[in-house]
Order: C-alpha cells, then structure tokens, then sequence
C-alpha cells in the first residue's frame, strides 16, 4: 500500500505544479518531486496536506464526550477564539485524551470550499486532508520553530499541541509572534528548537539573550521528513460539512414521488367521485 501526500498551498488547479511524496505502508518516504496533477506518481490513496499558513491548532479541555459531540462541544467552547463569526471557521477535533484535553485543527471555511470544489473539478478524491502543522513534534518539554529558510514564515508548535504563525526572521532577532508569544506564556518552554536550515551558534545565542528560553538547532524542517507516527495522529479535516467520506447527493424524496404522488391523489378524487355519485342516487 503507498499514500501520495501533496502540499497545498493553494486549491488544486491542473496547470499548476505542486510538491508530492510518495509513501509506504509504514510512511516511510519512497520519493518526492513536483508536477502538475497529470504527473503526479499512482498510489493506493491520497493525501492533502495543507500549508500551516491557513489553519492553526489549539488545545481544549471538555468533559469526557461521546465521538459524535466532541466536534459541536469543540466549536461551542472555542467561539470566543475565533475571528469573525463561527460558521467562518471550520473546527475539526482530534481524538480527546483521558484527561479531556482535545486537540482541534481550525481552517477558514470558504478555504475548505474553494478546496473541495477545485478538488471535485479536478476529480480527486483525499483520503484524508491534513494540516502541515499537525505534523510538527515538539521537543518534551519544548517548543519547535519550523520554517524553510529564515526568510520564509513559518510556524511554531508548542507542548500543548497548539501551533502560532510566524512571520520570517530578520536582523533584529526573533520573528515578533515568537518573541511575544514566549513573553506572554504563562508555561514558559525548557527550550525552543529552531527546525531551520542555517542555524547558527549566533542565532542561538542572540534568541536565548532576547528571551531567556534555551535555543537549540534541529533538523530543517520538511514536511514530508515528519516523523511516521505523526501522519497517524494528525487530524483529518473533512469532518462535519466537509466530510466526504459519508457524503452523498441529496435526494429530494417529494420532489422524486411528485408526479406519481398527483396520478395517485387524482385517481382517488376520481374514485371519490364515483363514490358520491353512487351514495347521491341512492
């Protein structure tokens, strides 16, 4: 069995190149390149993952809830958070730990349709949809910085679970959502690891002197170099509305009886007619 992952950063479009991996049945990487849809390797199944840079990850804590009413629970407890009215935020939730805590990926809502739709017109069908954050694992502990170079934004994933955009880093220091987001926690990380290709001792040096948080360097980060594991727990996002998997055309019942229905109801008038004439002779 091999899954083919593609990055996403825009809906999928059949003119334009996208990044793919291909996978084993362990997720282990077999090879990965860039082409349009027509060129894109045969699998067993598809995966979307979808750039960190149009969803975020939080982390809840509900009472213990049946699977059917996490996602409604999930949404209700994070309306505060949201930016602009809820039905504008797609909300898929994990699996809730024993403890309560919930893990939930939230995507913009008309992201997810102008996905859906392009992937309909471009006749793929995923298995599943996966946010690049998700795939992230933070140090024990810890946070994770990933970014492609330091002049591309990235993210930040925390020991909650939860992710942070961040903007790209310059000469002054740290990105500012970094820098702010380490100034405000009330859990400040043992260490951040900084998953960026050039990371050097002076980088690390000057971070740890602007935020008193350790700075250690990891391996640049990849998507498709996450660890195997995470590509098993990361959250799928066609839940509620965007679930495809459970999705069929709708069929209007009374619209499909309609004209038997009316042979029927003039059959029983007619008969009902009879009935009267009969009744009135009498």
């Amino acid at each position: 069995m091999t899954t083919l992952r593609v990055y996403l950063d825009f809906p999928p479009d059949p003119a334009r190149e996208m990044e793919w991996a291909l996978f084993d049945d362990a997720n282990r990487l077999l090879r990965r390149g860039r082409a349009v849809i027509a060129g894109w390797p045969s699998a067993d199944s598809r995966e979307a993952v979808i750039a960190a840079a149009h969803g975020r990850l939080v982390t809840v804590k509900l009472p213990p809830l049946p699977p059917q009413r996490v996602q409604s629970a999930a949404s209700f407890a994070l309306e505060e958070q949201l930016a602009g009215a809820p039905e504008d935020s797609h909300v898929a939730p994990g699996r809730q730990s024993a403890d309560g805590s919930l893990r939930v990926a939230i995507v913009g809502a008309a992201w997810m349709r102008a996905f859906q739709a392009a992937s309909k017109r471009c006749v793929i069908r995923w298995q599943r949809v996966l946010l690049e954050s998700d795939l992230a694992r933070p140090p024990a502990g810890g946070w994770c910085w990933c970014a492609e170079s330091f002049e591309r934004a990235g993210f930040v994933r925390t020991d909650s679970g939860s992710s942070i955009s961040v903007g790209p880093s310059h000469a002054a220091g740290l990105p500012e959502e970094l820098a702010l987001a380490l100034a405000g926690s009330g859990r400040r990380p043992r260490l951040v690891r900084a998953d960026i290709a050039g990371v050097d001792r002076t980088l690390l040096e000057r971070a740890r002197t602007q935020t008193g948080v350790e700075f250690t360097a990891g391996t640049p980060w990849h998507w498709s170099g996450a660890e195997p594991p995470a590509f098993d727990t990361a959250i799928d996002l066609q839940v509620g509305a965007f679930d495809t998997a459970s999705a069929a055309p709708r069929m209007d019942v009374t619209r499909l009886f309609r004209p038997a229905l009316w042979i029927v109801g003039a059959a029983l008038a007619k008969a009902s007619g009879f009935h009267c004439s009969g009744s009135c002779a009498r």
